[in-house]
Protein backbone atom coordinates (compact mmCIF):
# COMPACT_ATOMS: atom_id res chain seq x y z
CA UNK A 1 0.00 0.00 0.00
CA UNK A 2 0.90 3.49 -1.31
CA UNK A 3 2.58 5.42 1.44
CA UNK A 4 0.28 8.60 2.54
CA UNK A 5 1.42 11.81 1.11
CA UNK A 6 1.25 15.34 3.30
CA UNK A 7 2.64 17.77 0.90
CA UNK A 8 1.34 19.75 -2.07
CA UNK A 9 0.49 16.45 -4.75
CA UNK A 10 -1.79 15.68 -7.99
CA UNK A 11 -4.34 13.09 -7.71
CA UNK A 12 -6.35 11.23 -10.02
CA UNK A 13 -10.23 12.49 -9.52
CA UNK A 14 -12.50 9.23 -9.15
CA UNK A 15 -15.05 10.38 -12.17
CA UNK A 16 -11.84 9.83 -14.42
CA UNK A 17 -11.67 6.26 -12.84
CA UNK A 18 -7.70 6.34 -12.77
CA UNK A 19 -7.55 5.40 -16.49
CA UNK A 20 -3.89 5.86 -17.41
CA UNK A 21 -3.09 7.90 -14.55
CA UNK A 22 0.26 6.02 -13.08
CA UNK A 23 0.96 7.46 -9.65
CA UNK A 24 4.16 5.71 -9.00
CA UNK A 25 5.79 7.16 -12.34
CA UNK A 26 4.03 10.47 -12.01
CA UNK A 27 2.50 9.67 -15.51
CA UNK A 28 -0.79 9.88 -17.20
CA UNK A 29 -2.01 8.34 -20.69
CA UNK A 30 -4.16 10.83 -22.55
CA UNK A 31 -6.25 10.13 -25.29
CA UNK A 32 -6.52 12.91 -27.60
CA UNK A 33 -9.47 14.75 -27.69
CA UNK A 34 -10.72 13.18 -24.50
CA UNK A 35 -10.54 14.29 -20.98
CA UNK A 36 -9.13 13.26 -17.56
CA UNK A 37 -9.93 15.13 -14.12
CA UNK A 38 -7.36 15.70 -11.41
CA UNK A 39 -6.79 17.47 -8.18
CA UNK A 40 -3.99 19.57 -6.72
CA UNK A 41 -4.32 18.85 -3.02
CA UNK A 42 -2.66 21.66 -1.19
CA UNK A 43 -1.92 24.10 -4.03
CA UNK A 44 -3.82 27.20 -3.05
CA UNK A 45 -1.47 29.58 -4.21
CA UNK A 46 -0.40 27.70 -6.81
CA UNK A 47 -0.08 28.43 -10.52
CA UNK A 48 -0.75 25.53 -12.71
CA UNK A 49 1.00 25.57 -16.03
CA UNK A 50 1.49 23.00 -19.15
CA UNK A 51 4.86 22.93 -20.75
CA UNK A 52 3.28 22.53 -23.99
CA UNK A 53 -0.40 23.71 -24.49
CA UNK A 54 -0.67 22.25 -28.18
CA UNK A 55 -0.23 18.24 -26.60
CA UNK A 56 -2.78 19.14 -23.59
CA UNK A 57 -4.98 22.03 -22.35
CA UNK A 58 -6.44 22.29 -18.77
CA UNK A 59 -9.61 23.85 -17.42
CA UNK A 60 -10.24 24.42 -13.79
CA UNK A 61 -13.28 23.90 -12.46
CA UNK A 62 -15.10 23.85 -9.18
CA UNK A 63 -13.18 22.89 -5.93
CA UNK A 64 -13.54 19.01 -4.97
CA UNK A 65 -16.19 18.21 -2.07
CA UNK A 66 -14.28 17.36 1.15
CA UNK A 67 -16.43 13.99 0.88
CA UNK A 68 -15.38 12.26 -1.43
CA UNK A 69 -13.92 8.81 -0.15
CA UNK A 70 -10.89 8.57 -1.47
CA UNK A 71 -9.80 11.42 0.03
CA UNK A 72 -7.11 10.74 2.89
CA UNK A 73 -8.01 12.46 6.17
CA UNK A 74 -5.03 14.88 5.47
CA UNK A 75 -6.22 15.64 1.81
CA UNK A 76 -10.12 16.25 3.30
CA UNK A 77 -8.11 19.27 5.65
CA UNK A 78 -6.62 20.85 2.38
CA UNK A 79 -7.63 23.48 0.08
CA UNK A 80 -8.23 20.82 -2.80
CA UNK A 81 -7.99 22.33 -6.40
CA UNK A 82 -10.59 20.50 -9.04
CA UNK A 83 -9.46 20.49 -12.67
CA UNK A 84 -9.92 18.85 -16.24
CA UNK A 85 -7.33 18.19 -18.83
CA UNK A 86 -8.04 17.55 -22.34
CA UNK A 87 -5.86 15.75 -24.77
CA UNK A 88 -4.39 17.40 -27.72
CA UNK A 89 -1.72 16.69 -30.20
CA UNK A 90 -0.50 13.13 -29.63
CA UNK A 91 2.87 13.41 -27.69
CA UNK A 92 4.49 14.23 -24.60
CA UNK A 93 4.50 17.20 -22.31
CA UNK A 94 4.56 18.18 -18.33
CA UNK A 95 2.29 19.91 -15.99
CA UNK A 96 4.05 21.42 -12.77
CA UNK A 97 2.22 23.84 -10.17
CA UNK A 98 4.71 26.75 -9.24
CA UNK A 99 4.93 29.02 -6.47
CA UNK A 100 4.69 32.97 -6.94
CA UNK A 101 8.17 33.41 -7.26
CA UNK A 102 8.31 30.35 -9.99
CA UNK A 103 9.37 27.81 -8.32
CA UNK A 104 8.20 24.26 -9.54
CA UNK A 105 6.41 22.52 -6.31
CA UNK A 106 4.75 19.58 -7.14
CA UNK A 107 6.18 16.24 -9.10
CA UNK A 108 5.99 17.09 -12.33
CA UNK A 109 3.04 15.01 -14.01
CA UNK A 110 3.96 13.47 -17.67
CA UNK A 111 1.63 13.53 -19.71
CA UNK A 112 1.70 11.54 -22.72
CA UNK A 113 -1.55 11.72 -25.62
CA UNK A 114 -2.12 8.76 -27.16
CA UNK A 115 -4.34 7.98 -30.37
CA UNK A 116 -6.19 5.29 -29.35
CA UNK A 117 -9.59 5.54 -26.90
CA UNK A 118 -7.92 3.24 -24.06
CA UNK A 119 -5.55 4.83 -22.48
CA UNK A 120 -2.63 2.90 -23.13
CA UNK A 121 0.62 3.01 -24.94
CA UNK A 122 1.09 -0.19 -26.17
CA UNK A 123 -1.20 -1.27 -28.24
CA UNK A 124 -2.82 -4.30 -31.09
CA UNK A 125 -0.55 -5.23 -34.00
CA UNK A 126 2.90 -4.80 -31.71
CA UNK A 127 2.11 -0.44 -31.89
CA UNK A 128 3.85 0.87 -28.96
CA UNK A 129 4.68 4.54 -28.71
CA UNK A 130 7.93 5.98 -29.53
CA UNK A 131 8.38 6.96 -25.57
CA UNK A 132 7.38 3.65 -24.46
CA UNK A 133 9.15 2.12 -27.14
CA UNK A 134 12.59 3.86 -25.53
CA UNK A 135 11.90 2.41 -21.97
CA UNK A 136 11.19 -0.94 -22.96
CA UNK A 137 14.11 -0.93 -24.96
CA UNK A 138 16.75 0.56 -22.06
CA UNK A 139 15.27 -2.32 -19.34
CA UNK A 140 15.47 -5.81 -19.48
CA UNK A 141 13.28 -7.96 -21.08
CA UNK A 142 11.98 -8.69 -17.80
CA UNK A 143 11.33 -5.64 -16.62
CA UNK A 144 10.29 -4.87 -19.76
CA UNK A 145 7.42 -7.45 -19.78
CA UNK A 146 6.32 -5.93 -16.48
CA UNK A 147 6.38 -2.04 -17.75
CA UNK A 148 3.80 -3.31 -20.74
CA UNK A 149 1.46 -5.49 -18.55
CA UNK A 150 1.24 -2.16 -16.24
CA UNK A 151 0.24 -0.01 -18.96
CA UNK A 152 -2.41 -2.43 -20.05
CA UNK A 153 -3.92 -3.04 -16.53
CA UNK A 154 -3.64 1.08 -15.95
CA UNK A 155 -5.58 1.61 -19.22
CA UNK A 156 -9.29 1.70 -19.48
CA UNK A 157 -9.48 -1.81 -20.45
CA UNK A 158 -7.71 -3.20 -17.31
CA UNK A 159 -9.46 -0.83 -15.31
CA UNK A 160 -12.87 -2.64 -16.22
CA UNK A 161 -14.63 -5.48 -15.02
CA UNK A 162 -15.06 -7.45 -18.58
CA UNK A 163 -12.90 -4.66 -20.87
CA UNK A 164 -10.30 -7.49 -21.68
CA UNK A 165 -12.59 -9.85 -23.77
CA UNK A 166 -11.58 -9.72 -27.07
CA UNK A 167 -8.78 -7.47 -26.96
CA UNK A 168 -5.71 -10.04 -26.39
CA UNK A 169 -7.86 -13.10 -27.69
CA UNK A 170 -11.09 -14.24 -29.05
CA UNK A 171 -14.51 -12.78 -27.80
CA UNK A 172 -15.87 -15.18 -25.07
CA UNK A 173 -12.68 -17.08 -24.76
CA UNK A 174 -10.77 -16.74 -20.89
CA UNK A 175 -7.78 -15.15 -22.28
CA UNK A 176 -5.38 -14.82 -19.39
CA UNK A 177 -2.71 -16.85 -20.83
CA UNK A 178 -3.48 -15.19 -24.09
CA UNK A 179 -2.50 -11.31 -22.22
CA UNK A 180 0.60 -13.07 -20.99
CA UNK A 181 1.61 -14.07 -24.40
CA UNK A 182 0.46 -10.48 -25.68
CA UNK A 183 3.14 -9.01 -23.45
CA UNK A 184 6.08 -11.25 -24.35
CA UNK A 185 4.66 -10.36 -27.97
CA UNK A 186 4.80 -6.54 -27.35
CA UNK A 187 8.49 -6.43 -25.95
CA UNK A 188 9.73 -8.81 -28.46
CA UNK A 189 8.64 -6.90 -31.16
CA UNK A 190 9.64 -3.09 -29.14
CA UNK A 191 13.37 -5.60 -28.65
CA UNK A 192 13.45 -6.69 -32.00
CA UNK A 193 14.33 -10.65 -30.52
CA UNK A 194 12.38 -13.25 -30.97
CA UNK A 195 9.29 -14.43 -28.93
CA UNK A 196 10.57 -17.54 -26.71
CA UNK A 197 6.98 -18.32 -26.69
CA UNK A 198 6.28 -18.42 -30.25
CA UNK A 199 4.85 -15.89 -32.78
CA UNK A 200 2.00 -17.42 -33.09
CA UNK A 201 -1.33 -15.92 -31.79
CA UNK A 202 -5.02 -16.04 -30.54
CA UNK A 203 -6.26 -19.14 -30.79
CA UNK A 204 -2.53 -20.65 -31.81
CA UNK A 205 -0.81 -19.14 -29.02
CA UNK A 206 1.28 -21.52 -26.38
CA UNK A 207 0.30 -19.73 -23.22
CA UNK A 208 -3.57 -20.17 -23.82
CA UNK A 209 -4.03 -22.60 -21.63
CA UNK A 210 -2.46 -24.01 -18.08
CA UNK A 211 -1.43 -27.13 -19.88
CA UNK A 212 -0.33 -25.59 -23.64
CA UNK A 213 1.96 -23.75 -20.98
CA UNK A 214 3.15 -26.89 -19.40
CA UNK A 215 3.76 -28.57 -22.80
CA UNK A 216 5.98 -25.44 -24.13
CA UNK A 217 8.15 -25.48 -20.95
CA UNK A 218 8.54 -29.26 -21.09
CA UNK A 219 8.93 -29.97 -24.85
CA UNK A 220 11.87 -27.24 -25.04
CA UNK A 221 13.91 -28.19 -21.73
CA UNK A 222 16.98 -25.45 -23.49
CA UNK A 223 14.43 -22.06 -22.89
CA UNK A 224 12.65 -23.49 -20.00
CA UNK A 225 11.81 -25.10 -16.67
CA UNK A 226 9.66 -26.26 -15.62
CA UNK A 227 9.01 -25.98 -11.68
CA UNK A 228 6.68 -28.07 -8.84
CA UNK A 229 5.47 -30.23 -11.97
CA UNK A 230 5.34 -33.96 -11.98
CA UNK A 231 4.16 -36.36 -14.62
CA UNK A 232 3.41 -36.54 -17.99
CA UNK A 233 2.71 -34.13 -21.07
CA UNK A 234 -1.07 -33.59 -21.15
CA UNK A 235 -1.25 -31.83 -24.12
CA UNK A 236 0.89 -32.50 -26.97
CA UNK A 237 1.96 -36.36 -26.53
CA UNK A 238 5.59 -35.60 -25.50
CA UNK A 239 6.87 -39.28 -24.54
CA UNK A 240 8.74 -37.95 -21.29
CA UNK A 241 7.85 -37.95 -17.83
CA UNK A 242 8.61 -34.81 -15.81
CA UNK A 243 10.62 -35.52 -12.95
CA UNK A 244 10.02 -32.86 -9.92
CA UNK A 245 12.03 -29.97 -9.85
CA UNK A 246 11.85 -27.51 -6.79
CA UNK A 247 12.51 -23.98 -6.49
CA UNK A 248 16.25 -23.25 -5.72
CA UNK A 249 19.24 -21.29 -6.95
CA UNK A 250 20.21 -23.60 -10.26
CA UNK A 251 16.03 -23.34 -10.64
CA UNK A 252 15.19 -19.62 -9.66
CA UNK A 253 11.43 -18.06 -9.89
CA UNK A 254 11.81 -14.88 -11.51
CA UNK A 255 9.81 -11.61 -13.04
CA UNK A 256 8.21 -12.35 -15.91
CA UNK A 257 8.28 -15.97 -15.45
CA UNK A 258 5.27 -17.86 -15.68
CA UNK A 259 2.78 -18.78 -12.75
CA UNK A 260 0.22 -21.97 -12.89
CA UNK A 261 -2.47 -21.97 -10.18
CA UNK A 262 -3.50 -25.87 -9.13
CA UNK A 263 -6.80 -26.80 -8.63
CA UNK A 264 -7.23 -28.08 -5.08
CA UNK A 265 -8.29 -31.70 -7.07
CA UNK A 266 -6.79 -33.20 -9.62
CA UNK A 267 -3.72 -32.15 -11.27
CA UNK A 268 -5.50 -28.88 -13.48
CA UNK A 269 -4.19 -25.44 -14.45
CA UNK A 270 -7.34 -23.27 -14.54
CA UNK A 271 -5.77 -20.24 -15.12
CA UNK A 272 -2.03 -18.58 -16.55
CA UNK A 273 -0.56 -15.22 -14.58
CA UNK A 274 2.79 -14.09 -14.71
CA UNK A 275 4.88 -13.69 -11.81
CA UNK A 276 5.49 -9.69 -10.66
CA UNK A 277 7.62 -10.20 -7.55
CA UNK A 278 9.25 -13.01 -7.33
CA UNK A 279 8.50 -15.17 -4.07
CA UNK A 280 10.68 -13.85 -1.04
CA UNK A 281 12.81 -15.44 1.64
CA UNK A 282 9.06 -16.00 3.16
CA UNK A 283 7.46 -17.39 0.21
CA UNK A 284 5.54 -14.31 -0.49
CA UNK A 285 5.53 -13.57 -4.08
CA UNK A 286 2.81 -11.53 -6.51
CA UNK A 287 1.96 -12.37 -9.64
CA UNK A 288 0.09 -9.84 -12.55
CA UNK A 289 -2.97 -11.41 -13.87
CA UNK A 290 -5.02 -10.79 -16.63
CA UNK A 291 -8.60 -11.95 -17.27
CA UNK A 292 -9.11 -12.30 -13.26
CA UNK A 293 -12.93 -11.46 -12.90
CA UNK A 294 -13.54 -14.42 -15.20
CA UNK A 295 -13.71 -17.92 -15.02
CA UNK A 296 -10.77 -18.42 -12.73
CA UNK A 297 -10.53 -15.25 -10.17
CA UNK A 298 -7.57 -14.91 -7.45
CA UNK A 299 -8.33 -15.01 -4.14
CA UNK A 300 -8.22 -11.06 -2.70
CA UNK A 301 -8.46 -9.88 -6.10
CA UNK A 302 -9.87 -6.70 -6.92
CA UNK A 303 -13.23 -6.02 -9.38
CA UNK A 304 -10.47 -5.32 -12.78
CA UNK A 305 -9.84 -7.41 -14.86
CA UNK A 306 -6.33 -7.37 -14.49
CA UNK A 307 -4.41 -6.41 -11.51
CA UNK A 308 -1.78 -7.77 -9.64
CA UNK A 309 -2.24 -10.31 -6.17
CA UNK A 310 -0.19 -11.76 -3.18
CA UNK A 311 0.22 -15.52 -2.88
CA UNK A 312 2.46 -18.00 -0.29
CA UNK A 313 5.11 -20.25 -2.46
CA UNK A 314 4.77 -22.60 0.25
CA UNK A 315 1.04 -23.26 -0.32
CA UNK A 316 -0.06 -26.51 -0.44
CA UNK A 317 -3.26 -28.50 -1.43
CA UNK A 318 -5.18 -30.69 1.23
CA UNK A 319 -3.32 -34.10 0.34
CA UNK A 320 -0.18 -32.23 2.13
CA UNK A 321 2.49 -32.81 -0.48
CA UNK A 322 0.70 -30.71 -3.69
CA UNK A 323 2.22 -26.77 -4.34
CA UNK A 324 -0.74 -24.69 -4.91
CA UNK A 325 1.54 -23.26 -7.94
CA UNK A 326 3.47 -24.21 -10.35
CA UNK A 327 6.04 -22.34 -12.64
CA UNK A 328 7.25 -22.41 -15.96
CA UNK A 329 10.72 -20.79 -15.84
CA UNK A 330 12.26 -18.92 -18.93
CA UNK A 331 16.14 -19.45 -18.96
CA UNK A 332 16.77 -17.20 -21.99
CA UNK A 333 15.62 -13.29 -21.42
Amino acid sequence: QAEEITMAHLKSAPESRGHGFDPKRSLLVLPSRQTHTMYLIAGADLTIKIADETRATYAEGAPSSKKDASLTAWEKEQVIRRFTLKGGQVGTTFLNAYTQDGRPWVEPLEIRVVDNQDCRQAEDRGKITPKLREELQALSFRDALIRVAEDQMRSAIGLSGSGGNGRYDDPGINWCGSFVHWCYAAVSGAKGVANPFGSAGGANNSLRSGIKALYAGLRDEGQFTVIRYEGPDRYGGLKKIQQLIDIGPSNPVMRGDICLPRENKGDTFPHVCMVYDPPDGSGTFTTIDGNQTGAYRPEGASPDCIGINVHDANKKWTDGKTYAFAFVHVKTI
